[in-house]
């Protein structure tokens, strides 16, 4: 489910911040989202920065590894990211690791740190 309200604030984000994807997703469902966002419009490249897949990395959220790598490889300084999950395991690993963290339990745009965002960039 992606929500074009969604996406279009990903684009406008973009124009003030850094937007990154880290994901779990399998290939098969990566492609089939990939799809589902060309249908809608919109392009990987106009929604991320850069996308991080665990299958292409090899690494998987929790572990450290998988942070610091995108770290690594986009500069980014976890203690001036907010870092959003759906799952708490991966939310309490991204803290644990410096980033401040939300843990997604309901729909993105009822979290406070999402509509804070948001209002940044109307």
């Amino acid at each position: 489910n992606l929500p074009v309200e969604r996406l279009e604030a990903l684009v406008k984000l973009r124009k003030r911040y850094k937007v990154y994807l880290l994901s779990n997703i399998n290939e098969t469902l990566w492609q089939e989202s990939v799809c589902l966002m060309k249908q809608l419009g919109y392009s990987t490249d106009e929604l991320f920065d850069e996308v991080f897949l665990s299958y292409a990395m090899r690494k998987e959220k929790p572990s450290v590894e998988i942070y610091e790598e995108m770290t690594q490889q986009t500069g980014l300084n976890p203690a001036t990211s907010l870092y959003f999950d759906d799952r708490a395991e991966n939310a309490e690993a991204g803290k644990r690791f410096g980033f401040q963290s939300v843990l997604v339990t309901n729909h993105l745009e009822e979290h406070q740190e999402w509509q804070e965002i948001n209002k940044k960039i109307v």
